[in-house]
């Protein structure tokens, strides 16, 4: 019981790593360790309960707020939103559980460096595969350490997994091992941090290079501070007549090149038919050119509806670009649907649970690469709030051209803490895609970050405001945006060598 309770802890000061702030966000590097040296002494069936402690217990620490969160947004009493809050929890700690299961088939005893190779294996390939409802990683929270961070650049999330993994993997064998060639391992792991960390300041100057010169986009960042609440089901409330006041403020004391309003900006819903949009039996354009006078292009969240599909208008959340005389030249759709929230999952067991979850929507999965052509000769990447926690769907727009990436959100719904956590995530979609990212949200965080995930500049949250900004839209490299897949199965490679190849054990000993 008291190893458990030490495992507990651990994995809950682990997890306090990952709240936005946290003063001790290098805890990762190191913080694994303890729990595969506990796994190596135990077997892998008392293994698997530590891990699943450990991680259960990460689980509920950092990502406290997910409960009243889903209260919020699902619409469900505050005890059921802890109740499915803890059982994710639960869930996810699982991933934990199997990642120490699978480095206790390999103990040093069997091999030094099998152990060590195993123990990586495990961890990135746990990371990176095991499914989870909310796209978390080892290496997210080391944006907090822009040399370390842009490891990420360069394989990807992946790739600063597997270099914590090793960190981790490496003291664990110093402590575990035997003889003078136990800390062997671990110096190669942190010849490989060093190696990251002199890349990473390189990258950091040549973000900063490209900073200065052309070509450049002048934004206007539009921030909201709407309640989370609907006028009906999937509709807007929107503040059509507030945002517009708020971007003539903004032209009057800057000039612009874009606007960018948060999703659910426009209120009701917008219908995309083959004879233009519509708002209700209004042209989209009039209505927007009645609130907004022409000036540059405006790009704005919006549930619209096209159809008929099975019968029925399919509804989307969307972002409309409109131009400058407020016509609608272009649109994206979210691909990436928030389960229980914009969708029902599970097919027939979802729609019979829909009843328990009056909240949930049902909308259209977007398709397409989510890439603009706006003004000059910019391309803008469109991610819609949950898509910048999804590397896949920025790594996308990049290689459709995107210059920059664009996150419309509605962070209304979410605490505090949830907001800051989102925002980690954008930083890092940065660091991994070489391109800048802007954020305009409506009860969130509105800001502009970038190539290197590093913060330039953000508005106060709490009130509605706009912040203009000059964004570069020279790309920086990210030689990671070609060899993603590589790294995605590293880890699963480094497992198999470690637990299967006779010569990775015979060199261990």
């Amino acid at each position: 019981m008291a190893e458990l309770l030490a495992i507990a802890l651990l994995g809950a000061a682990v997890g306090a790593a990952y709240l936005p702030g946290s003063p001790v966000a290098w805890l990762p590097w190191f913080g694994l360790a303890p729990l595969l040296f506990a796994a190596w002494r135990a077997g892998p069936a008392r293994a698997f309960r530590l891990g699943w402690v450990w991680g259960t217990a990460g689980w509920l620490v950092g990502m406290h707020w997910l409960a009243p969160t889903t209260a919020l947004f699902l619409g469900v009493p505050a005890p059921v939103a802890f109740l499915l809050y803890f059982a994710a929890c639960l869930a996810v700690g699982t991933g934990f559980g199997v990642l120490a299961a699978l480095a206790a088939c390999a103990p040093p005893s069997k091999g030094l460096w099998s152990a060590w190779l195993t123990a990586v294996g495990a961890a990135a390939t746990v990371d990176r595969w095991y499914p989870e409802f909310w796209p978390w990683s080892l290496g997210v929270g080391q944006v907090a350490y822009p040399v370390l961070a842009q490891t990420a650049a360069f394989g990807g999330p992946a790739a600063l997994s597997c270099l914590i993994a090793a960190v981790n993997a490496g003291f664990a064998a110093a402590a575990a091992g035997e003889g003078d060639t136990r800390a062997r391992p671990l110096l190669a792991s942190l010849a490989a941090l060093f190696l990251a960390a002199g890349a990473g300041a390189l990258r950091l100057a040549q973000v900063d290079a490209s900073a200065k010169g052309p070509p450049s986009l002048r934004v206007t960042l539009v921030q909201g501070e709407l309640p989370p609440r609907l006028r009906e089901p999937e509709s807007n409330i929107g503040d059509l007549p507030g945002y517009a006041a708020q971007t003539a403020a903004a032209l009057a004391a800057a000039p612009a090149d874009l606007v960018v309003w948060p999703e659910s900006a426009f209120p009701g819903r917008v219908t995309l038919e083959p004879s233009g949009a519509w708002v209700g039996e209004l042209p989209f354009g009039a209505v927007l050119g009645a609130a907004l006078p022409p000036g540059p292009p405006v790009l704005l969240g919006a549930i619209t509806e096209r159809g008929p599909v099975g019968g029925r208008q399919r509804r989307y959340n969307t972002a409309l670009y409109a131009d400058g005389d407020r016509n609608l030249v272009g649109w994206v759709d979210k691909a990436y649907l928030i389960p229980f929230g914009e969708f029902m999952p599970f097919g027939r067991v979802g729609r019979a649970l829909r009843r328990f979850s009056p909240g949930t929507w049902s909308l259209g999965r977007g398709r397409g690469p989510g890439v603009l052509a706006g003004p000059g000769d910019a391309v803008l990447g469109v991610p819609i709030c949950y898509e910048d926690l999804i590397p896949a769907r920025s790594r996308g727009m990049v290689l459709a051209g995107a210059d920059v990436l664009i996150d419309v959100t509605n962070a209304a719904w979410f605490t505090p803490a949830a907001r800051e956590s989102h925002f980690l995530f954008s930083r890092m979609r940065a660091v991994e895609t070489g391109l800048p990212s802007l954020v305009a949200a409506n009860g969130g965080v509105t800001a502009f970050v970038d190539a290197a995930g590093r913060v330039s500049a953000r508005l106060p949250e709490g009130r509605a405001g706009t912040l203009a900004v000059t964004v570069p839209t020279g790309r920086v490299p990210a030689p990671g945006l070609k060899v993603w897949r590589l790294f995605d199965w590293l880890g699963a490679l480094a497992l198999v060598l470690g637990l299967l190849v006779p010569g990775v054990r015979k060199f261990g000993s």
